[in-house]
């Protein structure tokens, strides 16, 4: 298997431009600024929640109660319907968020209120 030395490198400049955005979020976290902001990769994370669930999305900031720290932002939808294409939503949802260059891990939850 031969890998081209300029796939190596496109790889290399992604994972620093996610490590700057990690270092980031930890120098905003420090600072005690929330992790809710109008950054470009939020704003493609409420799109796709969008696009994907209908309707009203509700987004606000959060801490896991068992992990001091760890912020996060929380996108909460309703949604209808059968379960499973519920759940089949949710899934694309995550494979979608996954696809954003610059995100964050672990930065972005989501929330499915059923009705």
């Amino acid at each position: 298997m031969t890998i081209a030395i300029s796939d190596v490198q496109r790889e290399i400049d992604e994972i620093k431009v996610r490590v700057r955005g990690l270092e980031q979020a930890v120098v905003n976290l420090r600072q005690g600024e929330s992790c809710l902001s109008s950054d470009l990769t939020t704003q493609q994370v409420l799109a796709l929640t969008r696009e994907i669930f209908p309707g009203e999305v509700r987004v606000y900031d959060a801490e896991d109660p068992e992990i001091p720290g760890d912020r996060y932002q929380v996108f909460e939808v309703t949604a209808e319907g059968p379960a499973d294409e519920v759940l089949t939503r949710d899934e694309q949802w995550h494979r979608r968020l996954c696809q954003l260059a610059d995100r964050i891990p672990g930065r972005y939850r989501l929330s499915i209120v059923m009705e």
